[in-house]
């Protein structure tokens, strides 16, 4: 093998794992900026839940809370929603037996206190 193809063949390799290391990089960025964007997403819709079910939960209306979360489990991408009490027994849940808890959790706020918490998983499906 003379010098000329050494040299082409080494700088055929390097660029080939240059470029493996790249497309690896930006497969890691675009993976970890979509699980944020989930997360945020996730965040977001517990804190809207939240909001519109505060009255619900201090009126103990079981029947509207599950009226609620009915709704929202039509919407697509919905994985699963679950309102609880202070106390954190489960008032209203769209999770099947055996489901893992929802990570996201967002009070209820009643001026400076919590009347129950609102949680949407932190996996959403994208």
């Amino acid at each position: 093998m003379s010098i000329k193809q050494k040299f082409a063949f080494s700088y055929s390799l390097m660029l080939i794992v240059l470029v493996s290391v790249f497309a690896l990089m930006a497969h890691l960025v675009f993976t970890r900026s979509i699980e944020t964007q989930a997360s945020n997403f996730a965040q977001t819709l517990a804190k809207q839940t939240a909001d519109s079910v505060t009255e619900l939960v201090l009126a103990n209306d079981l029947l509207g809370l599950n009226v609620v979360l009915g709704q929202l489990t039509q919407e697509p991408g919905f994985e699963s929603a679950t309102i609880t009490d202070v106390d954190g027994r489960i008032l209203a849940s769209t999770l099947q037996p055996g489901s893992p808890v929802p990570k996201n959790r967002t009070p209820l706020p009643i001026a400076d206190h919590t009347a129950g918490l609102s949680g949407w998983p932190g996996d959403l499906r994208v």
